[in-house]
């Protein structure tokens, strides 16, 4: 199962007349497949996830589509659809993969933009403290603590791999949506990993979320009341920050200054200016 790389792929039409004329000339099944490289036969123990009303999709690559090669085959694979593209329908595509912490991307006719590492947005934290553990002063005042609620707008940094272990048929069986005659992903969340969400926004936070963190027994983060992360405390004194953690981000909860200028999302809240140098990566 190594080496497996979840893509959650996000499509920008030019307009919607655009789509509208893309759809006459290529289903969503050929759509996806000019997504992939040539030699992509099936997902790796992806499911297979295709939303055509917001052009999102999700499939496994066996390695990476556009990391660690040559120009000239990231080129190929990356003009697969821009080749087909004739009417010039599409504005732009945005990648996200998960392989290790999430990186997201885009490309263009003429260009692969920087991959960096990508950001997801909480607004509310809900915790368990364990058994004879209290907020301390300082913590309800910084981290705005009500009730079991941290009320804060913020964001991390962590990985959605969505592999299953399972048999080619267990994931037909749990898949197969016989409305729409395509794969659906399950919803809910992925498989659980060990590592907890990285750089944690505002910065000036951190230790406090760090501390504080470590007195409870599950943390779960929220957007616009969607649970999107969950933490359940493993720790111990010799791993003080060990953690059993499920992740289900999406595009709704993605804080990226590139992402948010085409989708014209408020982006102050995040304070997002001050994460581009922060969150580089150099593949």
């Amino acid at each position: 199962m190594g080496n497996i790389v979840t893509y959650q792929v996000k499509i920008i039409f030019n307009s919607r007349e655009h789509e509208q004329k893309w759809f006459s000339n290529y289903n969503i099944f050929d759509t996806l497949c000019l997504l992939r490289s040539e030699n992509s036969t099936h997902s790796y123990y992806v499911p297979f996830y295709i939303d055509d009303s917001r052009f999102e999709f999700q499939f496994g690559e066996k390695w990476s589509l556009f990391e660690g090669y040559e120009e000239d085959y990231k080129n190929r694979v990356k003009n697969r659809i821009w080749n087909a593209d004739k009417d010039n329908c599409i504005k732009k595509i945005f990648y996200r993969s998960s392989y290790a912490l999430d990186k997201i991307f885009s490309t263009t006719k003429d260009h692969i933009s920087e991959i960096r590492y990508c950001r997801y947005g909480f607004d509310r934290i809900r915790f368990r403290l364990k058994e004879g553990n209290f907020p301390k002063q300082h913590e309800l005042e910084s981290l705005n603590i009500e009730g079991n609620f941290i009320n804060k707008f913020g964001s991390y940094l962590t990985s959605n791999c969505r592999t299953r272990i399972l048999g080619i048929s267990e994931i037909v069986r749990e898949c197969h949506n016989l409305e729409t005659e395509y794969y659906k992903t399950i919803t809910g969340f992925c498989r659980l990993n060990w590592e907890h969400p990285q750089n944690i926004f505002p910065t000036e936070l951190s230790e406090d979320f760090k501390l504080f963190f470590r007195a409870c027994e599950t943390i779960e983060f929220f957007w616009k009341g969607r649970q999107t992360l969950e933490m359940t405390n493993q720790s111990n004194e010799k791993y003080p920050d060990s953690y059993v953690v499920r992740s289900d981000d999406y595009w709704d909860n993605v804080v990226d200054l590139e992402y948010f200028k085409e989708l014209s999302a408020k982006n102050n809240k995040w304070n997002t200016s001050k994460l581009s140098d922060e969150d580089k990566y150099s593949c």
